[in-house]
C-alpha cells in the first residue's frame, strides 16, 4: 500500500484520539472514551442516535420490552461467565461496539451494526431465563407464546409507528438522502433516454456534480454545446433541472445524448440580464413544473423544471487561467478558474476545475 491514507484517513478522521477534533469542550481521549461508554450505553435504553438518516432522532435501540430482555441477557452472560458460549456474547458486543465506541458522533447506528446479532441473542437469552423463572407459575410452552406474541404485538407495534409513521414523516428526510440529487438524476436520465439526439438538457453546478449524476449518467466527457450560445433561433427547446435554492450566479452544464453516447458541455454563469430572467422564472409557479418523490412529505426538496426562455444567452466554459502541466499519471492540467461567488461568507473555500483530455473534475 503506497498511500495507507485512502484507507485509514476516514478512520482517522472519526477517531477519539485525533488531536484535531474540534469540541466546545477540549477533552482528553479517556475522556471521550468514557463519554462514548456512557452515551452507546443510554443507546440501549433511553437516547439512541440523533441522525436522522440513521435513526428516528434519540430513539433507542430497545423499547421497555426488549430493554428488559436485553438487561436480562447481559445479566445472565454475566453470571454464567464461566460458559464459553456466554464469554463469547460479552465477547462478541463489545468488539462489535468499539467501532462506535473509540469514535465521534456516538452512539453511530451504522458503526454499531456488527452487534445487532449478539443483540438478537441476548433477547433469547433474557427470555429464557425469564420463562426459566416463571416455569413454576405457568406451563413453559403457553409462557413462551405469550412472550412471543407480546413481543410481536408491543414492540413490532412500537418499530411499524416509528418508523412508517414518525420517522417516514420527517421533514428533513429529504434532505437526510439526498432526494434532490436522486430526484435529478432519475429525471435527467429519463429525458435523455425519451428525447432526440443532440437534444440538450440544462443543470446547474450543484446538480451535475453530485454522486447521484454521476451514477446515473456515467462520467460524462466534455464536448462543444450542440446549439447556438443562445437558445434563440436555435430550434431545439434546452430543459432545465434546477434545485428549488437555485442561485443563478453558478455555472452550469449542458448533457445531451451524442452519437457516441451521453456527453456534456461546461457553461459560464448567466449573465446579470440572464440571470435576472430565470430568477423571475423561478417566482412563478404557471412557469415551472415542481418535481417531487412519489410519497413526497411536507418540508422534502422539489426539483424546478421548465424550458429555458429565448432571451436567456449561455456561453461555453472558458478557463481564465490557461495551463499546460503534464502530470506522470498522465493527467494533463490545462488550467483552472478561481469562483468565489460559488461559495458561502466565511466559507474560504475556491473551486478549481481541472481538464484531463475530454473530462472536467470539479475540485473544492
Amino acid at each position: 500500500m503506497r498511500d495507507p491514507n485512502t484507507v485509514l484517513g476516514r478512520s482517522g478522521q472519526v477517531s477519539i484520539f485525533d488531536t484535531n477534533l474540534q469540541e466546545e469542550v477540549a477533552r482528553a481521549p479517556w475522556q471521550r472514551l468514557l463519554r462514548n461508554v456512557a452515551l452507546v450505553f443510554r443507546n440501549f435504553y433511553d437516547r439512541g442516535d440523533q441522525e436522522l438518516r440513521h435513526n428516528l432522532p434519540g430513539r433507542p435501540v430497545n423499547d421497555p420490552l426488549l430493554a428488559a430482555l436485553f438487561t436480562l441477557g447481559w445479566l445472565t452472560a454475566l453470571w454464567q461467565i464461566r460458559q464459553a458460549r456466554y464469554r463469547l456474547l460479552l465477547i462478541w458486543l463489545t468488539i462489535m461496539l468499539l467501532p462506535t465506541l473509540l469514535s465521534t458522533q456516538a452512539p453511530h447506528t451504522l458503526r454499531s451494526v456488527g452487534a445487532l446479532p449478539t443483540l438478537a441473542l441476548l433477547y433469547a437469552v433474557g427470555a429464557q431465563t425469564l420463562l426459566g423463572a416463571s416455569s413454576r407459575l405457568i406451563v413453559p410452552r403457553f409462557g413462551a407464546a405469550a412472550l412471543l406474541l407480546a413481543v410481536l404485538l408491543i414492540s413490532g407495534g412500537l418499530t411499524a409507528r416509528d418508523y412508517f409513521t414518525r420517522w417516514a414523516a420527517s421533514p428533513g428526510l429529504g434532505d437526510a438522502f439526498s432526494l434532490e440529487s436522486q430526484l435529478a438524476a432519475d429525471t435527467a436520465a429519463r429525458w435523455l433516454a425519451e428525447s432526440a439526439q443532440d437534444r440538450p438538457i440544462l443543470l446547474s453546478n450543484r446538480l451535475f456534480t453530485q454522486p447521484q449524476m454521476v451514477f446515473a449518467l456515467g462520467a460524462l466527457p466534455q464536448e462543444t454545446p450542440p446549439v447556438p450560445t443562445a437558445s434563440t433561433g436555435s430550434g431545439k427547446a434546452i430543459r432545465f433541472l434546477f434545485e428549488s435554492s437555485f442561485d443563478a450566479r453558478q455555472p452550469m452544464f449542458l448533457i445531451w445524448r451524442g452519437a457516441e453516447g451521453m456527453v456534456s458541455a461546461a457553461l459560464d454563469p448567466l449573465s446579470p440580464s440572464g440571470a435576472q430572467v430565470i430568477t423571475q422564472m423561478l417566482a412563478q409557479p404557471s412557469l415551472v413544473q415542481a418535481i417531487a418523490a412519489p410519497i413526497h412529505q411536507a418540508g422534502w426538496p422539489l426539483v424546478l423544471s421548465g424550458v429555458l426562455p429565448e432571451s436567456v444567452q449561455l456561453q461555453p466554459r472558458r478557463i481564465a487561467n490557461p495551463l499546460d502541466v503534464h502530470f506522470a499519471n498522465g493527467v494533463r492540467l490545462v488550467g483552472y478558474d478561481v469562483q468565489p461567488d460559488t461559495t458561502t461568507a466565511g466559507d474560504g473555500a475556491a473551486e478549481f476545475r481541472v481538464k484531463s483530455n475530454d473530462n472536467v473534475t470539479g475540485w473544492h
